[in-house]
């Protein structure tokens, strides 16, 4: 493996049945994972980490983030609907991009605004077919538990 085809990614989710699978979202960084820890309705205590391969990911860190996922998909702005928010249309589309042999896509975070960016910060959804299978972190309710140690899950 090329070690620069690697990457760190970290996810904070339900202590309770975490979700590893399909579309999950993961970030770049420790410390954004620890603020989604904090945040109502998304997120959740538990920070987890895993080495992923990058090889096969839809790169939306782009100028034309749209244009770029659009031409991947082979769809055009029409299903792009006004209601939609740019987290709900990147979803909507997981399916396509994973038909097109992609395992991840990588866009900057959404800022407040339908389809505003925040340049500074990267989320990376999964579109695999199996569960990932990442190493415990530390819970924001407890932390110092566990650090780096393998915690067990519902999958």
């Amino acid at each position: 493996q090329n070690p620069e085809a690697q990457r760190t990614l970290w996810r904070a989710t339900a202590a309770t049945k975490p979700h590893f699978g399909f579309t999950s979202n993961w970030t770049d960084s420790l410390a954004s994972a620890e603020q989604w820890s904090r945040s109502v309705g998304f997120g959740g205590p538990d920070i987890y980490s895993i080495e992923v391969d990058t090889g096969n990911v839809l790169d939306l860190r782009t100028t034309a983030p749209w244009a770029t996922m659009l031409s991947a998909t082979g769809c055009d702005e029409s299903y792009l609907g006004p209601e939609e928010n740019g987290h709900d249309a990147l979803h909507y589309f997981a399916k396509k991009i994973a038909a097109r042999g992609f395992t991840w896509i990588v866009h900057w975070q959404f800022g407040d605004h339908r389809f505003e960016w925040k340049t500074d910060r990267e989320t990376w959804i999964y579109l695999g077919e199996e569960d990932l299978h990442p190493t415990f972190v530390h819970s924001a309710r407890g932390r110092g538990t566990q650090e780096g140690h393998s915690k067990p899950h519902d999958s």
